[in-house]
Parts: C-alpha cells; structure tokens; sequence
C-alpha cells in the first residue's frame, strides 16, 4: 500500500491536536458555520458524534487509489460498499483467478494433457473478464475518490483551513448530491463483483479431477485382501456422513430458523445424493469453545415468537430513533414510572436513568408480563404509600361562607380522631364550604372524602379562590368535578367545572364505601379525583385549564352540596411528597 506524508492541518479548537476526520455527510443540508474537520479532542466533546457521518482523511489519501473506501462516496446503503470490500478482500486473500488455474492445470497435465489443452486456454479467456483491477477501477470513476485524494492533498500542502474547508464542502455537496444514482452504479458494480465471484467454480473442477484419478485406481489385475478392507471401511464413512449430514440438519433446522419441514426434508435428500460422490469433512469441533447452539426445541411457540420480536426489538432501538421514543412513551413504561417515588429518582439519578434503559432495552418482555387492565388506570396492587407524610387534618376546619347564606346553614363537626363532619339544616341553594388551610403552591395535597347521600343528591368537590367564595358559586372558578347519586350509585359526570378529563373510561362510579381521592399539586398541574380505595376510575382537570390553575394564589379545598340529606366526611388529609 501506498503511504504518504503530508504536512497535518491543527485544529482551530484544539491547538495542538492534527485534524483527523472530515464529515462526509448530511452536508447538503448543514450550515456554512458547522465545521466539517474534526479532531480526536473534538469527537470526546461532541455527545452528538456519528461516526457513520466521518471520515479518516489518512484512508482515503493512502488507500483512496487502490482500495475501496469504506463509506465513500456517500450513499444510502454502507452495506453495498462493505459487501464490495469483503469480496475484494476475499479475493486478494486468495489466489488469483488465474494462478488457481495454473496451479490446477499443472497438477492435471502429466495425466490427460492433450485433452484438456482446449479447456485450459478457455479458462484462462473467461478469468481475465473478471480481473479485479476493473472493479476497482469503475469504483474509482463512480465515486471520484481520486479527485477526493488530490483535494484532500492539496489542502494538506495550503494550510488554509477556510478555504480548505470551503473547497471540501463544494466536492462532497457535489458527490452527496449524486448518492441515489451513485447507489444504483455501486449496486451494479456490486452485482459485477458478486457474479465474478459466485461463476468462479475450482471446486467443481477439483471434484471432477478427483473422480477421474479415482477412476484411475479402480484398474485392477488381481483382487487384494486390502480391498475387503476398504469395502468395510467404505460402509463405515456412508454411516459417518449420515451423522454429519444429521448435524448439518440441526444447524439448518433451529427452530429459530423457521425453516418448513418441506424445506428441511429437500436438504437432507440433496446432501444425502451428493454423499456418495463428496466427502463431508469439515473439523471434529464444530463449535467454538465453550459454546454449544442453543436450544430452541423445547420453548414453545408464543416464547419463540418473543425471543423473536426482541432481536427485533433490539435492531430498531439501533437505527430508529421514533421508534425508541414511541417506547419511552408506553403505557406499560409511564405506569411503571408511575409507581417510582419521585423524590427518589432525584436522590438517585444515575441509577433510575439506567432502570429506565432497563426498561426500553426489555420492552417486548415487559410488555408480555405487564398486561394493564383497560378499565383499572391505578390498580391497587401498583398503589404507593408516600415516604413522606404531614398530616394536616388535625389543623384543618370546613365553614361555610357567607354566600347564598351558607353561615347560618352549614352544621361543620370537628370530632377527637379530626375527622370533619358536614351537613345542612336545611335544603338551600349550592353554598361554598372551603377550608381553613390555603394550599401552597409546591405541596403535594390527599384529600379523602366520604358521601352519605340518598337518590337524586348532587354535589361538588375540589379546589376554588379563597377570594371568590362570598361572591360566587366555587364551580365557576372550573377547579371542580360534579357528583350525582342515581339509584344508589354514586358517579361522576361530565359538566364545564374543570374537572371533566376521563381516563381510560366513559364514566366514574364509586365503591360501596364511597370515598373521594382529591390529588393537588399546583406545581406540577395536577388536580384529579379517583375512587378510593380501588383506584379503577380517574378524572383530572382538563388540560385547556392548566396553565391558569397553576398561577392561581389563594386555592382553598371546596366542597358544595344543596340538599340536608347528605352528609359529607373528610377523613383524610395530608402532605406528601409524591403520589
């Protein structure tokens, strides 16, 4: 190989580091600014760094004119220009095209000849089509790696990085321009070289050399006890190439494979036809050390089909970036997270972001193992008790204010465990019943919430101003969900108070107990209700509302009910640190 020397261009960043790499692509698209050079420093620093996209400007200046360069010219499909290196490779390993004839033909000579004289002279026609000096050299032409050379060269020798770098953007712009008729060129360069390859048959020649000298051998005068020998022993490699022929199958057969019984059977009947005329021989151990094929035969069809859709699985995480982040975003993924306490993941940063790779890396199996009900968003099961807890119901009072007379009606009971009992003197209006306690903006708030009430009672629950409760209904401030009993069930509906997202069902109908689970964190914009303490139903506050619920000041918990025959509980209130 050619080896030049050039005067090494330093890097503008890195003083005192010599340019390596040139970026050889998604230049079509990339700003005049974004440097095309890099350094070795400038690869540690770069988190975004695609190799795939650069070059090693020594490779194509000492290789580029008698090699193919591995990922030039720019094109779709690398492994076009890998497949042609391999058989380049491949064929410079190995004799000659011709010397593999030479060498045929002088071992054959002495035999026969006279007659092979006519054959040789056509063998040596049909291998000088196929010298691998034109492929190289359509190679060179397709991907004008020789001008890329002498460019490369010539800004070696100016040591002006500007124009160096502005010259090189022109010829890779022009030659990455040129990548879908460059495939096509390359692919039929490739198809050139695979036929080159594959019309080549020594080893055929070799059989048909070796059957007529094994003729030769028969020609016999006098039987010799030898020969009883070589009939046993001749019984003996048949029963040994029906057990090598048995392990090919295997191989062939893995259940991993897929291959069909049809398929398998053919086989097998071909390799046993071809038997009795070649040698199966191939190394006593098979397999590399320590290793054994796995086996597939005893997992049954669904794991199989798993294993499958995980190597699957693992090659789109590798080249598709939509496709990992449609992961990250599943259901099973998001609940999972769900169910991690927060204020650890912050304390433990590094080892939840590897649990997270964790996760993606095993999807297919967590997706099989973690079948999430439709109708049961929060499953008891994946319920956590916060870490952290302050309980506020002690401290915590429900009044009435003075809208739509609310004072005078509401009867509010503090009892000795702090539970808060509510109910009317009277059938009334809708009054405001708001807390003491005026939420903090960074807490996170539970509020459990039982009802009493009978056919026909509604009620409202949730969050209003502290500001607006003598003025107007608490609803209006849409920080509410609206309850109504219907035949002795109690259920949330639909309405324009705020409180109106349904998650993951139509509609909400509470337990036998019916217990209300307030979750307040203004912060983070989260005001749902869900039912206590099975978690099959969540309602949250609808999204266009959001933003505003989180610059409110003065929020206050709010409860709001007409008729005297309900009778409201609140029996659990707390700070936590997550839900």
């Amino acid at each position: 190989m050619e080896q030049v020397y050039y005067q090494n261009l330093k890097c503008p960043k890195h003083f005192k580091k010599d340019i390596e790499f040139i970026q050889i692509k998604d230049v079509l698209q990339q700003s005049e600014a974004k440097s095309l050079f890099y350094c070795s420093q400038c690869i540690s620093e770069d988190n975004f760094f695609k190799q795939q996209n650069y070059i090693f400007i020594d490779q194509v200046l000492n290789e580029g004119n008698e090699k193919i360069i591995q990922k030039w010219p720019p094109i779709k499909n690398n492994e076009i220009l890998q497949t042609l290196i391999d058989i380049m490779q491949y064929s410079s390993d190995q004799f000659s095209y011709i010397q593999q004839i030479d060498s045929y033909f002088i071992n054959l000579k002495n035999q026969i000849m006279q007659k092979l004289d006519q054959i040789y002279k056509n063998a040596i026609q049909q291998a000088e089509r196929y010298h691998t000096a034109d492929i190289i050299s359509n190679y060179q032409q397709i991907s004008r790696v020789l001008e890329f050379r002498k460019l490369l060269q010539t800004i070696r020798q100016q040591n002006n990085l500007q124009e160096s770098q502005r010259q090189c953007r022109i010829f890779i712009q022009s030659v990455e321009s040129q990548k879908e008729k460059n495939q096509v060129l390359l692919e039929n360069l490739l198809i050139q070289a695979l036929d080159a390859n594959t019309c080549f048959k020594i080893q055929e020649a070799n059989l048909q050399k070796d059957l007529i000298l094994k003729q030769i051998e028969q020609i016999r005068f006098f039987e010799e006890k030898e020969e009883l020998v070589k009939n046993m022993s001749k019984t003996n490699i048949e029963q040994s190439q029906k057990v090598k022929i048995a392990q090919i199958i295997d191989l062939i057969g893995n259940k991993s494979n897929f291959c069909s019984s049809e398929f398998l059977k053919e086989f097998k009947d071909n390799l046993l036809k071809l038997s009795s005329k070649i040698e199966i021989n191939y190394v006593n151990q098979m397999f590399e050390e320590n290793k054994q094929p796995i086996d597939f035969s005893k997992i049954n069809p669904q794991k199989l089909e798993l294993i499958k859709e995980y190597v699957e699985h693992e090659n789109q995480l590798m080249i598709n970036q939509n496709y990992k982040n449609q992961i990250i975003n599943s259901n099973e993924i998001i609940y999972i997270n769900q169910i991690i306490n927060q204020s650890k993941r912050l304390q433990y940063p590094e080892i939840f972001q590897a649990f997270d790779q964790f996760l993606i890396q095993t999807y297919p199996f967590l997706k099989a193992l973690c079948k999430f009900p439709e109708n049961n968003y929060f499953s008891q099961r994946f319920q956590l008790n916060p870490n952290y807890q302050q309980d506020i119901l002690q401290e915590m009072v429900i009044n009435s204010t003075s809208f739509n007379e609310g004072i005078s009606i509401l009867k509010s009971l503090k009892k000795e465990n702090g539970e808060i009992q509510l109910q009317l003197n009277r059938d009334c209006n809708y009054i405001n019943c708001i807390s003491n306690i005026i939420l903090k903006r960074n807490k996170k708030y539970i509020f459990r919430i039982q009802i009493e009430s009978s056919n026909g009672n509604c009620f409202y629950v949730g969050l209003m101003k502290k500001s607006n409760s003598n003025l107007q209904h608490g609803y209006i401030d849409s920080l509410s969900c609206y309850f109504n009993n219907i035949q002795g069930a109690v259920s949330a509906k639909f309405t324009q108070s705020g409180m109106n997202k349904f998650f993951n069902c139509s509609n909400f109908i509470l337990s036998n107990n019916n217990t209300i689970e307030l979750r307040v964190s203004q912060e983070d914009s989260i005001l749902e209700v869900l039912d206590y303490p099975n978690y099959q139903y969540k309602i949250s506050l609808n999204d266009v509302k959001k933003i505003d619920f989180m610059r409110q000041q003065d929020l206050v918990l709010y409860l709001s009910f007409w008729k005297k025959e309900i009778k409201i509980t609140i029996n659990y209130a707390k700070i936590v640190d997550g839900f």
